[in-house]
């Protein structure tokens, strides 16, 4: 499978949290159509494999024109076309590039708004406004596919400053509102040493003044050699800016370790890749971009682990409670109908929630160089010492496996809570191919690996 076949893995629900409508008329509901056989991509806009959600609207809507996106509203299919747009074939095409993936929402009812703007028009001013030099009001930059534009964040109440960014670009304004937003904080407690290692259970480190800071573990796995799990070198995944000076995107080589800081550490890895990011392109002037606030570390090689293991209950970083069991790897993501669940050291598990905002773009820290491209948020709380902990959903029609979706790395309270992840797409684009799932089809009894 190639490598950028996971990035619709998150797809349809976009932009959840903003319900205006612009008074478009909707087409009469329809019931499920058939999937058609596979449509081959052209390569039109981008000349490669689409990496996010966005490309992949965009590369429809370049083939067939007036395509304006998809979201979910309740258990229907939204599909937002322009007046000259063939909703139900552009749904058609989308839907059979990814039938694996997004086998639930194919077979959901479908309806139809009309909108203003195609997909690749939004997405072309998104570009522009993303290439050009930020304004540093600007803390995050989304298409919405309910609004039909491309929405700015910004924490300044002014607006002023908008207007004249977009003039200078030659942007059409109408194309582009302003939404006041605070993005989330990162999540830098600590927690028992356990063995077999499993993902959501705490770890810690030293930081660059001498505090000890808290993050979560992320999933256990193998690296990819040749389209082959190496098993002779074992990893987890947590947070890029788990680590001691807490910057992101760089190699600090950080010890991690388990147990109660001031007691005789145990050691469970080293940080072995965290990479730079790349600049240019769709990259902003003046930053370093990446698709993932994460970094691979190193297992200690006498440390047990149990790949495809994951903490649960409300215990979880004490090391209580059951174990659910994965073995859906990342190329057969569920898609994003249905509900998340998260689980981090400092709340345990929390189950329920659902998109609110889909791959959005946004520094990864007031103080960073690093601009995060297509990252998601939930509608569930984080607090510190969750960053770096698992998002997943669970399996269709079973309570003991999971399917892995992304990796927390930012959250609060707000309005009930909000946690910000980066996607399983975005953590194999940046660190390379991973294989995350069991070797067990079902519960694996007294087997660790």
């Amino acid at each position: 499978m190639r490598r950028f076949s996971l990035s619709l893995s998150l797809s349809l629900s976009l932009s959840l949290s903003l319900s205006l409508s612009l008074g478009c008329s909707d087409r009469s509901l329809t019931a499920p159509h058939p999937v058609p056989a596979f449509t081959p991509r052209l390569p039109a806009l981008l000349g490669r494999e689409p990496i996010t959600l966005d490309e992949e609207f965009a590369e429809v809507a370049t083939e067939i024109p007036g395509f304006g996106g998809l979201y979910l509203e309740g258990d229907t299919v939204v599909v937002v076309t322009t007046d000259h747009g063939d909703d139900d074939f552009a749904a058609g095409v989308f839907f059979s590039r990814h039938r694996g993936e997004l086998r639930h929402g194919a077979a959901l009812p479908r309806r139809n708004v009309r909108a203003r703007f195609a997909f690749n028009e939004l997405f072309a001013v998104r570009e522009t406004l993303s290439r050009s030099r930020l304004p540093r009001e600007v803390t995050s930059l989304d298409i919405d596919e309910r609004r039909n534009r491309v929405v700015v964040g910004t924490s300044a109440q002014d607006r002023a400053w908008l207007a004249a960014w977009t003039a200078s670009l030659r942007v059409d304004s109408a194309m582009v509102v302003a939404e006041y937003d605070i993005p989330p904080a990162r999540l830098s407690v600590l927690t028992d040493a356990q063995r077999p290692v499993v993902a959501g259970l705490g770890i810690w480190f030293l930081g660059s003044s001498g505090q000890y800071k808290g993050c979560s573990i992320g999933w256990n796995a193998y690296r990819d050699v040749g389209g082959v799990p190496d098993s002779s070198v074992r990893y987890f995944v947590t947070a890029s800016h788990c680590s001691p000076s807490e910057a992101f995107a760089q190699l600090e080589v950080t010890a991690m370790y388990q147990g109660v800081p001031g007691f005789p550490p145990d050691s469970i890895g080293e940080e072995v890749t965290d990479p730079p990011g790349f600049t240019g392109g769709s990259c902003p002037a003046g930053w370093r971009c990446r698709y993932s606030d994460a970094q691979l570390v190193r297992y200690a090689a006498p440390v047990l682990w149990r790949r495809g293991g994951l903490a649960q209950g409300p215990a979880a970083p004490s090391g209580g409670g059951a174990e659910y069991w994965f073995y859906s790897m990342a190329t057969t993501m569920a898609s994003p109908f249905g509900y998340f669940w998260a689980v981090g050291a400092a709340t345990g598990t929390l189950g329920g929630g659902s998109l609110i905002a889909t791959c959005f773009d946004r520094p990864a820290s007031p103080s960073s160089d690093v601009w995060l491209k297509c990252q998601y948020r939930l509608n569930l709380p984080a607090f510190g010492g969750d960053s770096g902990g698992p998002i997943y959903q669970n399996e269709q029609w079973s309570g003991l496996t999971v399917v892995p979706i992304g990796l927390r790395w930012a959250g609060d309270q707000v309005n009930g809570g909000r946690s910000d992840y980066s996607s399983i797409t975005g953590i194999v684009t940046d660190l390379g191919p991973l294989t995350l799932r069991s070797t067990c089809s079902f519960i694996c009894f007294g087997t660790y690996y």
